[in-house]
């Protein structure tokens, strides 16, 4: 398929659509870029790429393949002190590992440091940059406080021939490092303190690892970056919410350097993983102080460090297609990393038999040099695949220790002194003997007998029914070392800790166990690195890369359902530990109570099914929202009330189901009805999603409908035509300088009009009617002037 067919071939817009992709189907549908879609996935090389990025380029490159268009990987390196071709090379196995190519599209930001000059030559002589010498406190003093207007600096009105003059000389290496900068005339008052004059150009002395020596200043990232997007033909710029304010840079940049259709920045929430850290910096910090072996250390949340721990690119694109996109930040349970890892390997990693702490068995019946061969499947009967190994049965086996027990409780079914077992795919056993070392009682071997006849047997009404537990033949086992690889941190969010604690306080000093002799089953001899399996009733393992010579290395990818829950029990660890059945208000691991339900009651598994495939939520979100009736009643009225799907779905499973505490949907002091009309509010604007959560709460302690809280909290935009056309008169006549700029054809200082104007009115007011007023007030002529306003450009 050609790109002009690519481009012209329709995207059917669907229910459920993120508003990310909503964008970009509008932006084809009204054929703004002539229906053409070109993102790009922009890292600095300046350390390993981690699963928040592996979001972004899911996202990125998911965007451009469902829009038949292309994505840009493109290299942001503006910062030779910290970058390193080692980074390029990791960041471009990491994409191509996780599925997704490039194939001429690759770029750096230092390919254009002439372009990049050039343009910030142009900004100095219409007037929009200046070069200032003060040093960085200076420039820190100059730019104000969040309540008080930034001053101008005392070089702020150096003539268009000495900025040049300076500017060349920055670039000629004249100056050493601080001494000067470059920087753009933005609006000294503008309630976004980024506005206040940024810096775009820095002298450092210090060798690109590209560009060597040839230059000795470099662009700022938030002049880089837009220019960047604008040379590439990039229609939409995808960013994470962190650089939200920094969107009006981008724009001041393109709208003074570039006419439309240019690119335009739209932004989506991070990833916020429990139980590790997600920035470069902290990271860079666990590896250099040698916390963990390296970038590809299988506890490291990097892809290089998932890559290696086993995890496969499709459990990572499993994992980011469940978590979606949304637009405000929260953190993820790393049990839903979890389950997707082990939804995707359960159907690809074959199952045998390893016994990682051994405990001797003897079978004192079993025929003295014997080795008898057994069938034994790959797969159990609800995966769709086939193939069987042979596996060796001799008087002399290794069983797990955790499954025998001289005192068990109530309800074991594993062996016990003169118990049966069945061992997986061979024989019941008996224990008739149990050998203890005298010096300290330790229990060393187990001397059972075994049934002949029991083998492919189902239990009998005079036999127990036992749990079949796995073994391997003494004599005939593979000795393999196994590292079980744990959560690298204590505490879900490291990052904020006990005040004055470090993130690295809370390294978790079990995150690795290493077992140097353990045994699996002899078919593995041949296993590659790389190979996965699932251990029966331990977990995933993965072979690792130190293998070598006689020794297989096996790293555990990660546990069983309840295995971690399970192992921590009664340890006073401080670690979260995933349960069967998470909270009810939550997005989790999927309940099996919940799933029993629907599976009795076909109008919720109709409605489960109508909500993840027709309306496009996960499963994990899903769940909560169809474990009962009521639940679902709740959401309809919800929804009727104008409410989109995720925006509901996100709010009762984190919010309301939370506050519920037992008691019945009905019993809730308000209604689906009302959390309808507040959502509402938010997706139209209306509100602000942290306004919207302290009208939340003032409905579930009691206090009102939604429309009477906002009243009472004075978040109702309540005030008068007459009474903002008064604030807005206010506010000009403060900014006669500004008003006469606005006049003369800098229309963008509209917005810094309309923060002010909002600002004094306390978020009472309407900013679409604020910018009504404003309009026509600026509109009118000076007094004293006969003048009409100047036209203004589309610039």
């Amino acid at each position: 398929m050609t790109e002009l067919e690519k481009a012209n071939r329709p995207v059917e817009r669907r229910e459920g659509m993120d508003f990310i992709r909503e964008r970009v189907w509008r932006d084809v549908q009204s054929g703004r870029y002539s229906g053409r879609v070109a993102t790009r996935f922009p890292p600095e090389p300046n350390g390993y790429l981690h699963i928040g990025h592996a979001k972004s380029i899911a996202l990125n490159f998911g965007i451009a393949e469902e829009f038949g268009g292309v994505c840009h990987l493109r290299f942001d390196d503006t910062n030779p002190e910290t970058e390193d071709m080692e980074y390029v090379e990791s960041i471009q196995r990491d994409v191509r590992w996780l599925g997704y190519e490039w194939a001429d599209k690759q770029f750096f930001a230092s390919d254009y440091y002439e372009q990049l000059y050039q343009l910030a030559e142009r900004l100095i002589v219409e007037g929009k940059a200046y070069v200032d010498s003060l040093d960085e406190e200076g420039i820190r003093r100059c730019r104000g406080t969040v309540t008080e207007p930034g001053q101008p600096s005392p070089y702020r009105d150096r003539s268009v021939e000495e900025n040049l003059d300076l500017f060349r000389r920055m670039r000629a290496g004249e100056f050493p490092d601080g001494a000067h900068v470059l920087r753009a005339k933005g609006d000294l008052a503008a309630p976004n303190m980024k506005m206040r004059d940024p810096l775009l150009y820095r002298i450092r002395h210090f060798a690109h690892y590209r560009t060597g020596n040839a230059w000795c200043i470099y662009p700022m990232y938030d002049y880089a970056h837009p220019v960047s997007d604008a040379l590439e033909g990039i229609t939409h710029s995808i960013c994470t919410l962190e650089f939200e304010n920094n969107r009006a840079i981008y724009d001041w940049t393109l709208d003074n350097l570039y006419g439309e259709p240019r690119p335009h920045q739209y932004e989506f929430a991070r990833l916020n993983l429990d139980y590790t850290v997600m920035s470069k910096r902290k990271l860079l910090q666990l590896v250099e102080e040698k916390h963990v072996s390296g970038w590809d250390d299988p506890r490291m949340p990097t892809i290089a460090g998932l890559r290696r721990r086993g995890v496969t690119p499709e459990g990572i694109r499993l994992f980011c297609r469940r978590i979606g996109v949304d637009k405000t930040n929260s953190r993820v349970q790393i049990e839903a990393l979890e389950n997707a890892i082990r939804d995707d390997l359960n159907a690809r990693a074959p199952r045998v038999m390893a016994v990682l702490r051994p405990l001797r068995v003897t079978l004192t019946n079993y025929p003295a040099g014997q080795v008898e061969w057994l069938e034994a499947e790959y797969w159990p009967r609800d995966i769709d695949q086939t193939g069987s190994r042979r596996v060796p049965l001799a008087r002399a086996l290794y069983i797990e220790r955790s499954d025998f027990s001289l005192a068990p409780p109530e309800d074991w079914t594993r062996l016990v002194p003169g118990g049966e077992v069945r061992l997986r795919h061979a024989y019941v056993i008996r224990c008739d003997e149990v050998v203890t070392d005298p010096a300290s009682g330790e229990v060393v071997e187990l001397r059972c007998s075994y049934d002949p006849d029991s083998l492919g047997k189902s239990a009998t009404a005079s036999r127990k029914r036992s749990t079949a537990i796995q073994w391997v033949a003494a004599d005939e086992a593979l000795p393999v070392e196994v590292r079980l690889y744990d959560r690298l941190f204590t505490v879900p969010n490291p990052d904020e800790g006990e005040e004055g604690k470090s993130f690295k306080e809370y390294l978790n000093p079990g995150s690795v166990e290493v077992i140097g002799r353990a045994y699996v089953e002899p078919v593995l001899a041949e296993a590659a690195v790389g190979s996965r399996y699932q251990f029966v009733r331990h977990g995933y393992f993965v072979v690792d890369s130190d293998s070598g010579g006689s020794l297989l290395v096996f790293n555990r990818i990660v546990d069983l359902p309840d295995a971690f829950a399970s192992k921590l029990a009664g340890k006073g660890r401080e670690i979260r530990q995933p349960v069967a059945q998470p909270a009810e208000g939550g997005v989790g691991s999927i309940s099996d109570e919940r799933e029993r339900v629907r599976a009795a009651n076909p109008w919720l598994a109709s409605r489960y099914a109508e909500l993840t495939e027709t309306l496009g939520l996960t499963p994990e979100q899903a769940d909560p929202l169809t474990g009962s009736e009521e639940v679902v009643r709740f959401l309809d009225v919800v929804l009727a009330a104008g409410a989109s799907v995720r925006a509901a779905a996100n709010w009762i499973n984190n919010d309301v189901l939370r506050d519920r505490k037992g008691r019945s949907m009905a019993e809730l002091p308000f209604s689906g009805a009302d959390l309808g009309e507040l959502l509402c509010w938010v997706d139209d604007g209306t509100l602000t999603t942290a306004a919207a959560k302290r009208v939340y709460a003032e409905m579930a302690a009691g206090q009102g409908t939604p429309r009477a809280i906002v009243a009472r909290l004075g978040l109702d935009g309540s005030v008068s035509e007459g009474e903002l056309a008064a604030m807005v008169a206010q506010v000009l006549a403060m900014l006669p300088a500004k008003v006469a700029e606005y006049r003369s054809g800098r229309q963008n200082l509209l917005g810094m009009f309309t923060g002010q104007v909002m600002r004094l009115a306390g978020a009472k007011a309407d900013p679409r009617q604020v910018q009504q007023l404003l309009r026509q007030q600026l509109a009118e002529e000076p007094t004293g002037c006969g003048e009409h306003p100047t036209e203004m450009s589309d610039r």
